[in-house]
């Protein structure tokens, strides 16, 4: 049977799928020692060189519970929490800053780099993953920051230029590798923005991020916007009240910022020198609700303590913030669990990717493959350099027909190049937002191969050493989903009379058209005469007569394509002419054909299909689902009703679950 036909249709139509394309920075994840602050301040050094650097994670890798871990949560244990934050950031590659790091991690070799590999100041080009900083800055520069604005940018130095910056200062504003081969990055800077500098200290450094002033961090953003857009949490300002001589602390900060959101570092021991500058913002920040009618509905600004905060230096310093309005303070004592995949839905919004681009675009399917282009950032107009990852684009495909196509990944990394048949050098990844190719500035054409359900069920289960084979009842139920048009068609029988009798016609029995009718009209009176025109449409029935045979007087069923002046009865194997003087009125009658006349329900078809409707269509959910198959090895094989790879909402993503499902024909389970 040929991808995406419908039983009954004469053509075969043009499928098209819809395709979003989001043009981004590489995401890195950078594997630390949490007791080792020189390195913690190299990761933070090599960040400021790249473009979107605020969007990597720093993961700290434990040996043992930290002292400061909250009693309100159960340690994980330093792998599940290192791999909990992982599969929370989905980087596209992971950076082991010392080597056996990512030791016992489950990582891909392929996706484990070094920092040299990032930035090394004895390789030319120094940036090898992702795209530098300088090169963000010139383009910056000639295309936007040359002309003299009307109203100039504040822009600040970091305290290096003057002073031995602090590790807490290198972690919110940016700092810059002290090697004189990379001082050009610092010098682009200089160029684009003039910047002024400030003197030392954590209160500095909260007045410059309230006054949404330019730091080398923030430079290096240019030409990126959060998606999906600010929303829900992510509008109001958290107070970040944290000890900033911990590394551990200094950690949460940089991971909460590369959520996504608007936090503001309060260094515990400054509170009283920042509180002036705190409750304007709380003041400022506690206005109504846009669009709501209730004028008590405001945003508000949450205090959130750190780890390594004492519970009593919390409630202390929430008290210095005083006077403000009743309600535009909440103090929140425990962290977010980023590091918990069922959790952080319920302590975070989604989390926020920067993006420089982005677009939906219609695609043909031909012969199961679609063609597109990848998105490119304006400064790849600068030499490329061949064959390094440069950025990456977040694909993903939807589907509103729902017949077969397998499009919901599940989000375990796993490698997608078989699955799709694509031959990209670097990999392609299943993230929760989509697809991630990362470029290397030399391909930007793809050519990938559509997944079937099926395909995604058989590749999971392969990579897990097992092996899937559909089964006699999936295959029917196949072709019972591609006749309807899909899941989304299975509502014309979603009918549990009209079930009872297409299992009765399997025998080969026939209903007359006004027995049809009143059967449908039991259930649905208004919609009865356009269930049966698709019922007919999609090939479930067959329109035929019923016409007495004189020789052994029976009364027997002939289709359309049967009549003509004389006719053959199937039982007797007798010929009788056609009664042209007098035809029959009222003996039109159907019968089930294809898939749809087979017993036991289309051999539990009907029950899979209508289960995996439930599951999807009706509950606004995208899926991937294969019905009826065998898995395990060899002589051990279990039988599966049906494997889904199911995800909540069509535009805002939840999570990937896989489902399995026993399913019964009309009876309790």
């Amino acid at each position: 049977m040929p991808f995406f036909t419908r039983i009954g249709h004469e053509h075969k139509s043009e499928t098209r799928l819809n395709l979003a394309r989001r043009l981004r920075p590489i995401r890195l994840a950078f594997l630390v020692s949490p007791y080792d602050p020189k390195m913690l301040r190299r990761v933070v050094e090599a960040n400021t060189c790249l473009w979107g650097g605020t969007q990597n994670p720093i993961i700290p890798i434990f040996r043992r519970r930290p002292n400061s871990w909250e009693d309100s949560w159960s340690w994980p244990g330093g792998r599940a929490y290192a791999t909990g934050l992982l599969n929370g950031f989905e980087p596209d590659f992971v950076v082991e800053t010392k080597q056996g790091l990512a030791r016992n991690l489950g990582l891909p070799d392929r996706r484990i780099i070094t920092l040299k590999d990032v930035l090394d100041p004895d390789r030319d080009p120094h940036v090898a993953y992702g795209i530098s900083a300088a090169d963000i800055l010139r383009h910056a520069y000639d295309e936007e920051l040359k002309f003299v604005r009307r109203r100039k940018l504040k822009a600040v130095w970091p305290p290096l230029q003057t002073a031995p910056t602090t590790l807490f200062e290198a972690v919110v504003l940016g700092a810059y590798p002290r090697d004189t081969k990379l001082q050009y990055v610092s010098k682009w800077y200089e160029e684009a923005f003039e910047p002024e500098t400030i003197s030392n200290g954590p209160s500095v450094v909260f007045d410059v991020l309230v006054s949404r002033a330019v730091t080398p961090l923030r430079a290096h953003q240019h030409g990126l916007v959060e998606w999906p857009g600010a929303g829900g949490r992510a509008q109001d300002a958290v107070l970040f009240l944290l000890d900033p001589t911990s590394n551990s602390d200094l950690i949460d900060f940089w991971n909460l910022r590369a959520w996504g959101g608007r936090y503001f570092p309060v260094p515990l021991d400054e509170v009283k020198e920042i509180a002036a500058a705190a409750i304007a913002l709380i003041k400022r920040e506690n206005v109504p609700l846009r669009g709501n009618p209730n004028p008590s509905m405001k945003h508000y600004t949450t205090i959130l303590k750190a780890p390594s905060v004492p519970r009593d230096a919390f409630e202390r310093a929430s008290a210095l913030l005083e006077p403000r309005p009743d309600g535009s303070l909440v103090m929140q004592d425990w962290m977010p669990r980023i590091w918990d995949a069922h959790s952080r839905s319920y302590d975070l919004d989604e989390r926020k990717e920067l993006i420089a681009a982005r677009d939906d675009i219609d695609v043909v399917v031909d012969e199961r493959h679609v063609r597109f282009e990848l998105l490119e950032p304006e400064v790849a107009s600068y030499p490329l350099l061949a064959g390094l990852p440069r950025w990456a684009n977040t694909v993903s495909l939807r589907d509103f027909s729902s017949i077969e196509t397998g499009l919901v990944l599940p989000e375990d990394g796993g490698e997608l190049r078989p699955l799709l048949h694509t031959f990209d050098a670097r990999g392609v990844q299943a993230h929760r937002s989509g697809i991630a190719v990362v470029t290397t500035g030399f391909s930007p054409s793809q050519y990938w191969r559509v997944p079937t359900g099926q395909d995604v069920v058989c590749d999971w289960f392969a990579a897990r050493k097992l092996t899937f084979e559909p089964s006699a009842a999936g295959r029917t139920a196949i072709e019972v989903a591609r006749s309807l048009g899909g899941l989304r068609g299975l509502g014309i029988i979603a009918n549990v009379e009209l079930l009872k009798w297409l299992n009765s016609a399997s025998a080969g029995t026939w209903i007359l058209q006004h027995e049809l009718l009143g059967l449908l009209k039991r259930e649905r009176p208004h919609a009865a005469d356009n269930i049966l025109r698709g019922l007919v449409r999609h090939s479930v029935l067959r329109l035929g007569i019923l016409l007495s045979c004189p020789m052994c007087e029976t009364e027997g069923w002939f289709a359309l394509e049967e009549l003509s002046d004389d006719l053959r009865r199937a039982r007797c194997l007798r010929t009788f002419p056609f009664p042209s003087s007098h035809p029959p009125k009222k003996k039109w009658a159907y019968r089930t054909q294809g898939a749809f006349a087979l017993s036991g329900y289309a051999k539990g078809a009907y029950a899979t299909l209508l289960a995996l409707r439930f599951l999807g269509p009706t509950h606004d959910a995208e899926m991937t689902w294969c019905p009826g198959g065998e898995v395990g090895p060899e002589g051990n094989k279990y039988e599966l009703d049906f494997v889904a790879f199911w995800r909540q909402g069509f535009f805002q993503k939840g999570r990937v679950r896989m489902l399995v499902g026993e399913c019964k024909n009309i009876r309790r389970v």
